[in-house]
């Protein structure tokens, strides 16, 4: 019985003698890994987080698989889109290439201009609201150094404009009864 147990536990140990081999020469893999591992961007710029499978930012600890390697992003800011959704009641009217006036939150007294880039042709839920409404891009016109991704923007869409016209106060106009 004793000589059955010792090889039963000698066995056991070289069982977890070599799962221990086997996990140190993994965490020397990781550690090889993380000590060669640079990431270089191709040009100066704003280095972005992009987003995982979840929708979450990839951040320190994130898991990256090997279908998605992508960590961070550099993005084109000689080409920026404002984006924005278009209420279905509206869908109609809006077309690509109408102009835009932009404004910035963090800048309330700038105002940038824009041309309606792209609408989306299948509706969606609008974000944050119970209606339905068509992505649409608005590329920014003139780059600018203030302007950074994620900014919040206020968007209004130039259906028609004169360029004479007389306008006159709606208090200005009134009624004299005899």
């Amino acid at each position: 019985n004793l000589e059955k147990r010792r090889v039963k536990y000698a066995t056991q140990i070289r069982r977890s003698e070599t799962m221990v081999r086997r996990l140190e020469h993994e965490r020397d893999l990781y550690n090889q890994l993380i000590n060669e591992l640079r990431i270089k961007a191709p040009s100066n710029g704003m280095v972005v987080y992009s987003k995982g499978w979840d929708g979450n930012k990839v951040k320190t600890g994130s898991f990256v698989s090997r279908w998605d390697p992508i960590i961070l992003s550099l993005p084109d800011l000689s080409t920026l889109v404002s984006e924005t959704y278009i209420r279905e009641v509206d869908f109609a009217k809006i077309k690509t290439g109408l102009n835009v006036r932009i404004k910035i939150d963090a800048f309330p007294g700038k105002e940038f201009e824009g041309k309606v880039a792209e609408i989306a042709n299948v509706g969606q839920t609008i974000p944050g609201e119970q209606q339905i409404g068509f992505k649409t891009l608005i590329k920014v016109d003139q780059a600018n150094e203030l302007l950074l991704p994620s900014m919040t923007t206020s968007n209004s869409i130039i259906l028609q404009s004169w360029s004479e016209a007389l306008i006159i106060p709606r208090k200005a106009i009134f009624n004299i009864e005899n």
